[in-house]
């Protein structure tokens, strides 16, 4: 079956393991992984298959893997990827996808985020820009800024963050406010996953920026 993201958002499980995996992470502080989180990603990683020139095909894949790349919460945290991985295997085996297109979205799933993280093909390096670009305040659970961890302090102090496509342009700009977060502070948070962005828009043929409160870091 030629599987669409209209298919995947009407599926009813789907939905269900989503909703479960972001109230599985609530109880530890754990940043938003619910709805909004899977839509905003799947919608920005067609996006940015789209303006680097991807088919029509692959950003309806990309949409997908967007959608469903952290349902891997709801088994753990640790090796949420690789569960992840293991549960969009079995869903959609059960909605009879093509095992094609089964085996692009299982690889970005696994490989978006985590120790062994790679912009293994093109729907994975969209994924990983996509996926770090959803920056905001509301996906903090913590209420003690002295147990945020990095990715926290990523999300807390972005007062604005969005990813802009022009061509083989990618540039996400993100705004602070200076007497919360200095800009190099907020580099420090970000740069392990801006360098992993860096790689992804290299795959995709394309070149990255980031920019924190007007100033190019790289």
């Amino acid at each position: 079956m030629r599987i669409e993201y209209e298919d995947v958002l009407q599926n009813d499980l789907v939905r269900k393991c989503i909703l479960k995996a972001d109230a599985d992470h609530l109880p530890k502080g754990g940043k938003e992984h619910g709805l909004t989180h899977a839509t905003q990603v799947a919608e920005m990683t067609k996006a940015i298959l789209d303006s680097v020139g991807s088919s029509i095909r692959e950003e309806e894949l990309g949409a997908i893997a967007g959608y469903l790349h952290d349902i891997g919460y709801m088994v753990g945290e640790d090796a949420h990827e690789e569960h992840g991985a293991a549960v969009v295997l079995r869903l959609l085996e059960k909605m009879d996808a093509d095992p094609e297109d089964i085996a692009m979205i299982v690889t970005a799933v696994e490989n978006y985020e985590g120790e062994g993280a790679s912009p293994v093909n093109d729907i994975t390096a969209a994924l990983i820009l996509a996926d770090a670009a959803d920056l905001r305040p509301d996906r903090v659970r913590k209420t003690d800024p002295a147990m945020f961890s990095k990715s926290d302090k990523a999300n807390y102090y972005a007062t604005d963050a969005h990813l802009e496509m022009s061509g083989r342009d990618i540039k996400l700009t993100v705004k602070t406010e200076p007497n919360r977060c200095s800009v190099m502070d907020y580099f420090e948070f970000v740069i392990e996953r801006m360098l992993l962005c860096r790689q992804a828009a290299e795959k995709l043929g394309a070149e990255f920026s980031l920019v924190i409160n007007g100033r190019k870091m790289f």
